[in-house]
């Protein structure tokens, strides 16, 4: 997964589609957090890892969650570029330590 590991939305099949863009309502937040990591736990039950890269821009950069969910939950591996230039790199790393887990096992 490619993010700034901070999620902003979230989708139930019961809501308007306008209340989704409202950010910047607390409970929204909650709730994009709660999707996030239901949605790395179903990836999971389905023997899927979940891995981030996530290129710095800015200052909104969640670390603690990126770790809880590519690291705790996914069984992944979490990358943080200071640019794309390594975004090939780090996917490819990932790539070969997912593939050599696999071959182990």
């Amino acid at each position: 997964m490619l993010s700034d590991t901070v999620p902003t939305t979230y989708s139930t099949l019961n809501e308007n589609i306008e209340d989704h863009l409202r950010f910047d309502l607390p409970e929204r937040k909650h709730y994009a957090y709660q999707a996030a990591v239901h949605q790395a736990k179903l990836c999971r039950r389905q023997d899927i890892s979940l891995s981030i890269v996530c290129i710095r821009r800015g200052h909104h950069v969640d670390e603690k969650f990126a770790r809880k969910l590519a690291l705790d939950i996914g069984q992944g591996s979490l990358y943080f570029l200071e640019n794309e230039s390594s975004l090939l790199k780090a996917t490819l790393d990932d790539y070969m330590t997912i593939r050599n887990r696999y071959l182990a096992s």
